[in-house]
């Protein structure tokens, strides 16, 4: 059993949109900083900023839990600037010690010269984190910043039928192969779409992964601002992700609070969701079951998105030596508050943690059994692991803004072709290689 399973309590995803980091022009026009050196080391009061209230409750205990064990002290700042990142590229070195961001943000905060590299040593290297943790870090062959967590869809299931017609037979898995099967599988019962699957409707996270098998954009390094968004394979995704959306949404909206209610009730029986789903399902009956998100059909294939919170330490900071010992110890130490505050799973292998991660006066952090929760939770790395995640190019939250958009037309029927053509001739414009060398 993993040693902070039992201990995690829980909250609810957004990536550098909500750290408040909007990309609002073409960065190869923005000047790096030029830092100097203003600090003292041995001054022991770090700044650190972040964008997104939710982030609010796993810093202050953090940094109650630090100061409390080294006297040194951390001054934590809520920023709330449409382009979060780019206010801190404007204060040099003014600006914090330390900030929040999201891992496709990289290039954009390497390009603003306030990224400092990692400070990998004996104690803090890649095997001390989940496979491919370290790569999240990774711009030009150099590593910047220190993993926290994650968020990852997957599916969640009831283990009954909820109808007397199931399509399951005897001796097959309850888990669908595909999202096909589960239309083959209401087609079958005598309920309503609505009780068969549900997802959140406009979540972005929800939705893009029916198309991010397909969506080839950031080159093979995911750093490269090109992209095939019309191809057949993703012109064919779109098609089914249409056809389902239209079957299953049918027009509507649907929180996530809407599909983890119905869930509840039990009114449904399948739904995508989020890690922190595992910290409200203990009441939920009749017993649950999680999967990846299965394919689309016999034929094309689902990539569940992703989503990686970093701490970052500023290059401009004249206190980098004890930042970087800050930012370990979140790093490393900190991991299961995130998900008791925030919902995201940490990154840290879990035999990393250390008795901070055990809660607060012997409280129970998961309200399912912990041998259950290890069982559920594993279930989310393995869909991370393998996980589409936005590239890390400095216009990223403009990409994500264009297939928001796209997701929306498709839902609302608009021709699945022209749609695509459209987003390449949009992204092609845009995002131009030429223009960002």
């Amino acid at each position: 059993m993993k040693k902070w399973s039992n201990q995690i309590v829980a909250a609810a995803v957004m990536l550098c949109l909500s750290f408040g980091i909007i990309g609002t022009g073409i960065l190869h026009n923005q000047k790096s900083v030029s830092c100097h050196d203003t600090g003292k080391q041995d001054e022991v009061t770090l700044t650190l900023w972040y964008g997104d209230t939710k982030d609010q409750a796993f810093l202050e205990r953090t940094v109650s839990e630090y100061e409390a064990g080294t006297g040194r002290q951390v001054e934590i700042r809520l920023v709330e600037e449409e382009d979060y990142i780019g206010a801190i590229g404007k204060t040099k070195e003014k600006g914090p010690d330390l900030y929040l961001a999201d891992q496709a943000c990289i290039q954009k905060i390497v390009r603003l010269g306030i990224a400092a590299k990692t400070a990998i040593d004996e104690n803090y290297t890649a095997d001390r984190f989940r496979e491919g943790t370290f790569e999240l870090l990774k711009y030009q062959e150099e590593y910047y910043g220190y993993p926290l967590g994650f968020d990852v869809t997957a599916l969640m299931y009831r283990k009954d039928q909820p109808s007397d017609k199931p399509s399951l037979t005897e001796g097959q898995p309850v888990v669908p192969i595909s999202f096909a099967n589960i239309t083959k599988e209401l087609n079958a019962s005598d309920i309503s779409p609505q009780q068969m699957l549900l997802w959140d409707s406009e979540n972005f996270a929800d939705n893009y992964g029916f198309l991010a098998a397909y969506a080839n954009i950031g080159g093979t390094d995911g750093c490269t601002p090109e992209a095939e968004l019309n191809s057949e394979e993703l012109i064919h995704a779109g098609e089914a992700y249409q056809k389902l959306a239209q079957l299953y949404l049918e027009g509507n909206t649907y929180t996530y609070a809407d599909v983890k209610e119905q869930f509840a009730a039990g009114n449904l029986k399948y739904a995508i969701v989020h890690a922190d789903v595992l910290s409200e399902c203990q009441d939920w009956e009749p017993e649950l079951g999680f999967a990846s998100l299965p394919a689309l059909n016999d034929t094309l294939k689902v990539a569940a998105f992703s989503e990686s919170k970093l701490l970052m330490v500023n290059e401009c900071s004249g206190k980098k030596t004890e930042a970087e010992k800050f930012a370990k110890y979140a790093s490393v130490d900190a991991g299961s508050w995130l998900y008791e505050t925030r919902g995201f799973l940490p990154l840290v292998r879990t035999e990393e943690m250390t008795a901070a991660s055990e809660g607060t006066e012997g409280e129970t952090v998961s309200k399912i059994p912990a041998d259950k929760f290890d069982e559920y939770s594993e279930v989310f790395y393995v869909a991370y692991e393998t996980s589409v995640k936005l590239p890390k190019l400095a216009d990223t939250m403009n990409y994500r803004e264009l297939m928001q958009e796209t997701l929306r037309k498709l839902r609302d029927g608009a021709n699945v072709r022209e749609t695509f053509e459209e987003l390449q001739k949009t992204f092609d414009e845009r995002f131009n290689t030429k223009e960002k060398e």
